[in-house]
């Protein structure tokens, strides 16, 4: 909250300020120097996180299975193929859901009946049942950057990795720098005592 609440205040103090003006900028910085203070041990929580993070798959996979994860997913294919407006599909899929709450998993006969039901001329093929019964299968047709898709997950890894290695590098010649001033500045102590 005290992360946020900082936020707030550098961001009202730049909408307040008239154009031209500056002179209220230098309360920025305290408010900096705050953040900085409150933030600078994440890094090191989010290692000892992510370090000893163990992914179950076999868990994560059974737990996609029942509550009707898939159901937005029915609705935006259904939509996407057939041109049909998203909202009246969305709720044609939840009257199916509510078909078939006995059994938990969406199925292709149910979803058509339902939309056969609200006079939705569409039918779900095979295929495209099948790839919405499974989670993979969803992730892969999702391929826009950003995505879950393996692939697009993989490209997002490899472009952070390169920028993580500029900063790196950035900040390598920083210190370096700082090194050499500082050494710089010994010696003019050095000289002056």
């Amino acid at each position: 909250s005290l992360v946020h609440g900082i936020l707030t205040s550098l961001l009202s103090m730049a909408k307040g300020q008239p154009s031209g003006y500056h002179r209220d900028s230098q309360y920025s910085k305290p408010l900096g120097q705050d953040l900085w203070r409150e933030i600078e041990g994440v890094p090191t929580v989010l290692e000892t996180v992510y370090g000893s993070l163990k992914l179950d798959r076999k868990a994560m996979k059974e737990a996609t299975k029942g509550g009707f994860l898939e159901a937005a997913e029915w609705a935006d294919t259904i939509s996407r193929e057939s041109g049909l407006p998203f909202r009246e599909v969305y709720a044609a899929i939840g009257q199916a859901v509510d078909r078939c709450r006995k059994t938990g998993t969406l199925t292709r006969v149910a979803v058509n009946a339902t939309l056969e039901r609200n006079g939705l001329d569409y039918r779900v093929s095979v295929p495209t049942a099948k790839q919405l019964a499974h989670p993979e299968g969803l992730l892969e047709g999702r391929v826009s950057q950003g995505s879950p898709n393996p692939n697009r997950v993989q490209e997002q890894i490899e472009s952070m990795a390169g920028s993580v290695q500029s900063w790196e590098r950035k900040i390598r010649k920083a210190e370096k720098a700082i090194g050499k001033k500082n050494l710089e500045r010994g010696r003019e102590i050095e000289k002056l005592l």
